[in-house]
This record gives structure tokens, sequence and C-alpha cells, in this order.
């Protein structure tokens, strides 16, 4: 509520300023078959031939469940249609930080992306409309069904070595199961959108020092 509603941003890390750079040097790569050096470089052996269609990388999007009262709304850093598989980039300071198949294939962003997929291949679930908020326009995608099993893949860019790609294999039961949790968050998360105060949103005081503290734990 602090962050969205209230827009009180947490600060930005050094780290999370050089994710965001591997990730564009990424999409330059593949947009424009610019030269990856550093530490983007470890991504090279996992990523298709540029010139990669500018629709495929970094591909916001909004997904209508007409189930919900908003939409499903991302980005998708690489889309491969053919392959039925999502990519997403992740920097880390060690691999061993690094999902497991088995977490890929249950975990919720995987699942919202591959439902993503499952619409851009279904000539009956392509773009609708577009829908705009503040920051940029997402093309809006019918809820589709998964009827097949859909990739989900890291590619993992550490701060010094060779990089390493972790896929987990996404099954219609499974996209089935988790987008039931995500149909109950995405409900409590409109509900609490709507209060006035935070005063009138239960804290989760269990995370407050977590990942070395949270910023708002002062105020909250």
């Amino acid at each position: 509520w602090l962050a969205y509603v209230a827009g009180i941003r947490e600060p930005t890390t050094p780290a999370q300023l050089d994710g965001v750079r591997v990730h564009k040097e990424v999409e330059n790569y593949l947009l424009k078959g610019e030269p990856l050096i550093g530490r983007a470089a470890a991504g090279l052996p996992f990523l298709p031939e540029p010139k990669v269609d500018p629709a495929l990388v970094e591909t916001p999007f909004a997904i209508q469940d007409p189930e919900l009262p908003i939409p499903v709304i991302g980005q998708i850093d690489l889309l491969e249609p053919d392959k039925w598989r999502v990519t997403d980039h992740k920097t880390t300071s060690n691999l061993r930080y690094r999902k497991t198949v088995e977490e890929l294939a249950v975990n919720t962003q995987g699942v919202v992306y591959a439902h993503v997929l499952a619409a851009w291949n279904d000539s009956n679930g392509r773009i609708l409309k577009f829908y705009k908020d503040s920051r940029q326009t997402y093309p809006y995608f019918r809820f589709t069904e998964l009827d097949r099993r859909i990739h989900f893949r890291h590619i993992y860019y550490p701060t010094t070595g060779s990089g390493m790609e972790v896929t987990g294999v996404v099954t219609p039961q499974t996209a089935t199961s988790v987008w039931a949790d995500v149909r109950q968050s995405v409900l409590k998360m409109h509900q609490l959108s709507l209060e006035d105060s935070v005063r009138r949103v239960e804290p989760n005081t269990t995370h407050c020092g977590a990942y070395g503290g949270c910023p708002r734990r002062d105020f909250c």
C-alpha cells in the first residue's frame, strides 16, 4: 500500500541498478546485435541470435481474467512462442541463490507468464485492446487456460564467472492451481488499494527485518 497507493517507494540499491543495466544491455543485444561485455556476456550462450522481433523482447502485457475486477499486468524479458518458452533474466551475486527446476515449475511469475504465452499462441486469445496506466501501455490479452506444457526459464548473470540457465516446466494442472492463488492475491491487493489510510491496512510485521530491514519500518 505504501509503495503503490501512497507512492512511498523503496530507495534503489546498487544491485538493482546493476540489474537494470544488464537487462538493458541484453535487450540491445537481442534487438540490435550490440556486443555484450562484462557481466551481461555471461548469458550469451543461452540467448537467441539477434535481431529478435521487438514484440518478443521486454514485452508488456495485461491479462483480463473475467473473475477479477482489474487486469494482471507485467513485462516479460523474452518470449519465444515457437519454443513455448518464456525467459526471465536474473542478476545474482552467487549462483547458489538460483531457483531449482522444481521451484520454477510452480513459480507464480512463471505461471502468469505461461498464461501470456498461451494467449499469444492462441488465435482466439490475441490482443483485445490496449490498457494504459500511469507508466506505460500494455497489450490486453484475454485470459487463456493452458492446454499444454510451457517452459519457464531463468538465465543467471552472476557477479563473476559463467552464467547458467535453469528451466522449469509449467503444466496445465499446476497453472490452474497457482492461478487460483493469483486470483486471491489480486482480489486482496485490489481491496487494499481502495483504503484511504495505511492505518486501515494490516501490516506484515513478520518481515520487518527481512533482507536487511524494511526501509518503511520506522513509520509503518
